[in-house]
């Protein structure tokens, strides 16, 4: 027996007799029976030679969010040349960091001393046991995931990590993609390699805890795909398992292993305006990402969540929608990481989770040379892809829609109409009562030999609305309505007011419209509703200046930024003013009088009538001067006076709030030497306020 043979056989006996423990541990925890759906692990030994990590198992969920303690299997590390050892993780140090309706992540936090083992790389080992059976590739029953991590004494050092949440669910109508987000110790990009217990004479890829063959494919920077032609094909309800092992440039290495559920569940999209590629950002430069997605699938929710954020980073999420707000120091200049934003559905057999990584650069604040371009892979021959023939303008005021388009000959559509179900479709598809807003029709195209592409068509139905109220109160010649548009953002909006104006000719037998007022507003910011003053001319302003204000009617343009069809909106209202007095035009008091005469009562009945909308009225009671007046009776007759007004407006239906006050005969309006002046002075003056 030669050297080498004789070396291996106590690592690979006592390796066999640690999965057994973990075989009958597993056997032995009922917890645990329940299929399992994934693992991964990290480590990082200090410089004083602390080992610490976490671990993480992903299981059905049985319908709770609470982690039970021992779900984490079984781990263990093994220096160089040396046995294995036990890591025990208290129920303390677990705890769920991931729970939607068809999974729960439990992750693990452990710490040991290692300081008196020798320098060198290190394993550790996660085992747990069972997953369902029936899995296609052929994967074993059991999880088994590793990660190495070097020991060096005075340095720390750290495997590489995964970011992105596990993408768990394939959908028949698209193709799967999953983008890992890696970071390394050293910032540098990592190797990926997809792991398979079939022989395929790479040593690199070969593991025998691994399925024997792959669904997935996966790229070099991370990209884990399965083409839409396969996914098509496969058959709702059946698994696959994948296993990645990721390595940085000291052969320090993580992995993860994933059970993927077949689905007919549509994938989470991401909008179009959400951060994507590489950014790159310069310290002290505050920078934000924003991230936004939607479910075609009516009735789901989003669950977003943020991996990767460096310490100079922090993140948020709400439904749908997650935000990282970025402020490199100066000490990451040259380095980059991978931020992963995950959109997890709320379907109860098989959520389906899509994911964005951008990759952030921090660059120093000098110009950097412009790099080489990456020259353009040639591309794989694939079916033709759906045609469009017809649709709908990318902005339009139309309700109803139709779409048109060619593909292969043979080929069967299904067709998502923004949330609603997939559903079969054919050329053309009509819709009809659209609401306001953005819409996505989404075909998908399936050939007969399994072959797919997808045709996306996307346009926003605009509406233009004037914010404006039954009634308007007009403050020194100004007044303000609302513009809005649905869909689009505003560049321009004007506004012009018009009223019926007599035209002066007797023989007319109707009023002119004529324009009494305009106003403009410009903007560059996003937005798609804004405020404008709108300002009267003289024509306007004695108009308003009346009792009961002035009818107007109001036409609406609008222009959308970026272009579009002009959008116009009309609507009517009354202007009032702010404040007016009302006189009397003859004398409605006799000699000495506070009892109201006939021509009085008509007054009050008339004015009444246009006293809609008012806020509030004062009446001033005036007397005419004879000879030699009493100043105080006469204060006190006009105080009667007024309270004469108020009282008869109050019985003609006025609900406004009243006041009297007196100005007896120091206000006169006409010469109290003549009959005819003074009787203009036995009046009752109205101050009529309207609400601002």
């Amino acid at each position: 027996m030669s050297h080498a043979v004789r070396s291996a056989l106590p690592r690979a006996l006592t390796i066999l007799c640690l999965s057994l423990l973990a075989y009958v541990l597993a056997a032995a925890a009922p917890a645990q029976a329940s299929h399992l759906k994934g693992a991964s692990l990290d480590a990082q030994i200090d410089a004083s030679g602390q080992l610490t990590g976490s671990v993480q198992l992903i299981k059905a969920n049985g319908g709770s969010c609470v982690s039970p303690s021992g779900e984490l299997g079984t781990v263990y590390y093994t220096p160089a040349g040396g046995s294995p050892t036990a890591i025990s993780i208290p129920s303390g140090n677990q705890s769920v960091t991931a729970c939607t309706p068809g999974s729960i992540t439990t992750t693990g936090t452990f710490s040991v001393s290692v300081a008196g083992e020798a320098d060198g790389d290190f394993t550790i080992r996660q085992l747990a046991s069972a997953r369902v059976s029936g899995i296609q590739n052929s994967a074993p029953s059991s999880i088994d995931v590793r990660a190495k991590v070097r020991k060096q004494a005075g340095f720390t050092h750290r495997t590489p990590r995964i970011t992105s949440q596990p993408a768990l669910g394939v959908s028949k109508l698209s193709a799967y993609s999953q983008q890992l987000a890696m970071n390394t110790e050293s910032g540098t990009a990592p190797s990926v390699a997809l792991m398979q217990s079939a022989d395929n004479g790479n040593t690199a890829t070969y593991d025998s805890t691994a399925p024997a063959t792959n669904l997935v494919s996966v790229t070099s920077g991370g990209l884990v795909e399965i083409p839409f032609s396969t996914t098509a094909g496969l058959t709702v309800g059946h698994y696959y398992v994948y296993k990645v092992r990721i390595t940085d440039d000291q052969g320090q290495y993580t992995e993860r292993d994933l059970l993927l559920t077949v689905s007919n569940n549509a994938p989470p999209v991401f909008s179009g305006d959400s951060a994507t590629g590489t950014i790159d950002i310069k310290p002290g430069v505050p920078a934000t990402l924003n991230f936004s997605a939607s479910d075609p699938d009516a009735g789901q929710t989003l669950t977003m969540a943020v991996g990767g954020v460096p310490a100079w980073g922090s993140s948020s999420t709400g439904t749908g929608t997650a935000s990282v707000s970025l402020n490199a120091p100066e000490s990451a200049v040259g380095t980059s990481t991978q931020i992963s934003v995950d959109a997890t559905d709320s379907d109860t057999t098989a959520p389906m989770t899509s994911a964005r990584t951008v990759t952030v650069r921090v660059v120093a604040n000098t110009p950097t040379p412009t790099p080489e371009p990456t020259p353009t892979p040639t591309p794989v021959s694939k079916p033709a892809a759906p045609k469009v023939v017809s649709a709908p303008p990318a902005t339009t005021t139309s309700r109803d829609a139709e779409i048109t388009w060619t593909g292969e000959a043979g080929g069967s559509y299904t067709c998502i109409v923004n949330t609603k179900p997939a559903a079969a479709c054919s050329s053309p598809l009509k819709l009809s009562g659209l609401a306001p807003g953005r819409h996505t029709v989404k075909v998908f195209q399936t050939n007969a030999s399994g072959d797919g592409q997808i045709l996306e068509v996307s346009w926003v139905v605009t509406e233009a609305k004037l914010d404006v109220g039954a009634k308007l109160a007009v403050k020194s010649d100004d007044l303000t309505v609302g513009c809005k548009v649905a869909g689009v953002n505003i560049e321009r909006c004007v506004v012009d007011v018009f009223a019926d104006v007599p035209s002066g000719d007797a023989r007319a037998r109707a009023a002119k419209k004529t324009k009494i007022g305009t106003g403009e507003f410009k903007t560059s910011k996003t937005t798609n509703a804004v405020e404008i003053e709108l300002t009267l001319n003289a024509t306007g302003k004695r108009l308003v200046n009346r009792l009961g204000g002035v009818k107007v009617s109001l036409d609406m343009t609008a222009w959308p930024q970026g272009g579009g069809p002009q959008l116009k909106a009309t609507g009517n209202s009354v202007l009032l003013p702010s404040r007016v007095r009302v006189t009397p035009a003859t004398g409605i008091f006799t000699h000495q009088s506070a009892t109201l005469t006939t021509a009085a009562r008509a007054w009050v009945k008339a004015t009444a009538k246009q006293l809609s909308g008012a806020q509030s009225v004062r009446c001033t009671g005036h007397t005419a001067r004879s000879g030699k007046g009493i100043p105080e009776a006469n204060r006190r007759l006009g105080l009667r006076r007024a309270k004469a007004i108020c009282g008869a407006l109050k019985r003609a239906g006025v609900k406004v709030t009243t006041s009297t006050v007196t100005a007896g005969e120091t206000q006169p309006r006409s010469s109290n030497r003549t009959a005819a002046g003074r009787a203009k002075n036995r009046r009752v003056e109205l101050t009529v306020t309207y609400p601002r």
